[in-house]
Parts: structure tokens; C-alpha cells; sequence
């Protein structure tokens, strides 16, 4: 059962984590500027590791990918 409540958690928190990095990285910390956000869950993270958000540009779109170590995680 544990592992049905991490999986929750892990479901709930990642998309949470990168769009906190979206807000602050291109946002410029406004909740507002941030219209909508379009992810795929790529691979499963390990709790209390450390996670990467990486963030760039193409045109008027932002993407990014949330990586743990060299695996990308959400993209």
C-alpha cells in the first residue's frame, strides 16, 4: 500500500515542481503568467533525490524537462 501513496504523491508533486520552475524561470515569479502547462510523465523519480528543471525557448513556446540525475522524468 506504501507504494500506492508514493506513486500519488510522486503524480501530484513533479508537475507541481516544474511549473514552480516555470513561474521563477521565465514568470518572473507571477503564478499569472503561466497559461497553461502540457507535460508526459517519461520515467518514474526516486523520493528524496534531487530533481532538474531545464527550461528554454523555441519561438513563443517554453519548454522544459525535469530530469533526476540522467533520467528525464517529465518532459
Amino acid at each position: 500500500m506504501i507504494w500506492l501513496v508514493r506513486a500519488i504523491l510522486l503524480l501530484c508533486l513533479l508537475p507541481g515542481f516544474a511549473a514552480r520552475a516555470l513561474v521563477n524561470g521565465v514568470g518572473g515569479g507571477d503564478p499569472d503568467a503561466l497559461g497553461s502547462i502540457s507535460c508526459r510523465f517519461a520515467k518514474p523519480v526516486t523520493l528524496g533525490k534531487p530533481l532538474r528543471t531545464e527550461i528554454w525557448r523555441e519561438g513563443e513556446r517554453v519548454r522544459f524537462r525535469t530530469s533526476q540525475g540522467p533520467v528525464v522524468a517529465l518532459s
